[in-house]
């Protein structure tokens, strides 16, 4: 559901009011990022780039070394001129695009000089060059875009040099690396200097944890036994200690569930290729996956994540239909079978609707709190304990004001009634010197 449904429909419950909303829309449209912008500057550059290549192609042979250099200088110079001299007044999208720009210059520019003066180089000295060159630039990006060219560079520089090694050592250091962009993730002094870089690198990092936690219990299906590989199983794990304890650090103030998905996900991706086995296991293999995603669901649901509570809870249920075909066996069976799984699986739809209502219900009780904080009108020097009086004490107040206003009322009658009296006993006295004679009126 789109934001624009969103507001209707909080406009016709008579939650917000037609300003309200107007100045909602005038703020998302002032800071949403133009994606359809960035694809096409995106686009654009990638074709300026391809038809560079392909002119210079085509001419190849007809140009001199000294006119192809002078010519890919020319062009390196002035984007990074103007770069230089106007990104302060730049736009965002031009900044990343120019960005884009030089760093396909650069790898560029590697391949024409080691092209003309034959100097016999590989492809992963290239892309380890051009990584090296490229790394501050794209450090100074604040998109998604320099964030998958940094990713992109530093991935394929280490793919090409493992396989060039065959070095299984650095194979069994990759689950330590990912550990430790998830740590600099979750780093906020690190994190708010670069969070569009760090949201793509933690992005794939949880993705490969989670793909790591959720495949390897599946080698239980078939014959396995380490044998030599053992110890780079040892290696990787060990190195993965030190990450999990500076992760398990920034994570400790969390919810336990937490904490409990990120020993999981070790135990999940190491114990299966520990444990010698003849490929009869399936129970254990299935056990591993439901007790993992299950830890991860209620992991999601402590920290308000709806999307991962929703994906984690279908793979459950998913999990389970399978489990059925696996197991299928006589009809008596199959029919048992189907009839619990039925169960379960309406069980874990009602379990999932009320956990999800119990998140929007918590979320909206927090952005309530947060609303009532800010109305709530606080003088610096006298703050106001209202707030922190007892139940007693509040539900005392309305009968103690109702007895200062009887008291108040009381006060002006009895002062009235004895204004009335004295005025009364003036007229009589007033009436009665006027009946009066004067003495010697007679004579």
């Amino acid at each position: 559901m789109n934001l624009n449904k969103k507001l209707n429909r909080w406009l016709e419950a008579e939650l917000i009011d037609t300003a309200t909303l107007t100045r909602i829309k005038d703020f998302e449209k002032a800071n949403s990022k133009p994606l359809m912008l960035y694809a096409i500057s995106g686009i654009g550059a990638l074709s300026l780039c391809l038809g560079l290549i392909s002119i210079i192609a085509a001419n190849w042979h007809e140009i001199s070394p000294n006119v192809k250099l002078g010519l890919d200088l020319l062009v390196g110079l002035s984007l990074c001129t103007y770069l230089a001299f106007n990104h302060k007044s730049l736009p965002k999208w031009a900044k990343e695009t120019f960005i884009a720009l030089i760093s396909g210059w650069t790898l560029a520019s590697i391949g024409l000089i080691g092209q003309i003066y034959q100097l016999g180089g590989d492809g992963k000295s290239a892309i380890t060059l051009w990584t090296i060159l490229t790394l501050p630039l794209l450090l100074q990006g604040r998109s998604t875009l320099s964030g998958v060219l940094l990713l992109g560079s530093i991935s394929a520089s280490y793919s090409l040099w493992m396989a060039h090694l065959s070095e299984v050592h650095m194979l069994t250091a990759i689950p330590a690396l990912t550990l430790g962009v998830l740590a600099l993730r979750l780093y906020q002094p690190i994190y708010q200097k670069r969070p569009e870089i760090l949201s793509v690198f933690s992005f794939i990092a949880l993705m490969s944890m989670l793909s790591a936690s959720t495949f390897s219990p599946f080698i239980f299906y078939k014959r396995y036994v380490p044998g030599e590989d053992l110890k780079y199983v040892y290696e990787a794990l060990m190195l993965c200690l030190p990450s999990v304890y500076v992760l398990w650090r920034l994570i400790r103030h969390k919810a336990i569930s937490v904490q409990v998905a990120l020993f999981a996900s070790i135990v999940c991706s190491f114990i299966p290729l520990l444990i010698p086995h003849q490929g009869d296991l399936d129970l254990l293999a299935i056990l591993f996956f439901l007790g993992y995603w299950s830890i991860i669901t209620k992991a999601a649901l402590d920290l308000n994540q709806v999307l991962v509570f929703r994906l984690a809870t279908f793979l459950v249920a998913l999990r389970l239909v399978i489990v059925y075909f696996e197991l299928v066996g006589t009809l008596l069976d199959t029919g048992l079978l189907f009839l619990s799984g039925g169960a379960i699986i309406l069980f874990s739809a009602r379990f999932w609707y009320r956990k999800q209502q119990e998140i929007l219900e918590r979320k909206q009780g927090i952005l309530s709190d947060q609303e009532l904080i800010s109305t709530t009108p606080q003088s610096p020097s006298q703050p106001d304990h209202s707030l922190e009086s007892s139940p007693s004490k509040l539900d005392s107040q309305p009968d103690d004001q109702e007895q200062a206003d009887t008291s108040q009322d009381t006060s002006q009658n009895s002062h009235k009634s004895e204004q009335d009296i004295t005025q009364s006993n003036q007229d009589k006295t007033h009436i009665k010197s006027t009946n009066q004679k004067p003495e010697g009126s007679d004579s």
